[in-house]
């Protein structure tokens, strides 16, 4: 798994062009400077993802960038095209969505087994890059879960693990 003192990976992505056509992007390129939060969602689209996890850095996106963050960025391994529409459906300009089409990333990060696809046991996490190399790295994991209750609010079932 990615340490303090590495690089963030370079890898090439697929991102959806200001056209709406494929092009390739390199994540060091994207990641490489200033003070990211970098953050993956299991499943884009479902209930916790739509309404508590991507939500959660929209609302507190200006007060993330007057703490000197310079990018909020959500990865999943999905295609471009689902995480654009995860974006204008759920997001805002704020956070930029990389599309992990093939896993490349999250495996770059030496995280493939813990992030990045559809099992049970797999984690939304969160990456605070500070610099690159890294001078500083938190990954935070979710120890408990997010459902529906009776009238059909998402509520969050114990907490998070630092």
């Amino acid at each position: 798994m990615i340490q303090v003192g590495d690089q963030i990976p370079d890898v090439e992505i697929i991102m959806l062009g200001p056209d709406g056509s494929p092009m390739p992007v390199r994540t060091g390129s994207l990641l490489g400077a200033g003070r990211n939060i970098l953050f993956s969602t299991p499943v884009p689209f479902s209930s916790g993802c739509s309404q508590v996890h991507l939500p959660g850095y929209v609302e507190n996106a200006q007060k993330l960038a007057g703490g000197g963050v310079n990018r909020i960025a959500c990865t999943a391994v999905r295609d471009p095209w689902v995480m654009d529409a995860f974006n204008k459906a759920h997001g805002s300009s704020e956070v930029m969505m990389i599309p992990d089409g093939e896993g490349n990333f999250a495996e770059a990060l030496g995280m493939d087994d813990q992030i990045g696809s559809i099992e049970i046991g797999k984690k939304a996490d969160i990456l605070i890059v500070e610099e690159n190399p890294l001078e500083n790295l938190k990954v935070l994991y979710g120890t408990g879960a997010i459902k529906l209750n009776d009238k059909n609010e998402v509520t969050r079932v114990v907490g998070v693990k630092y």
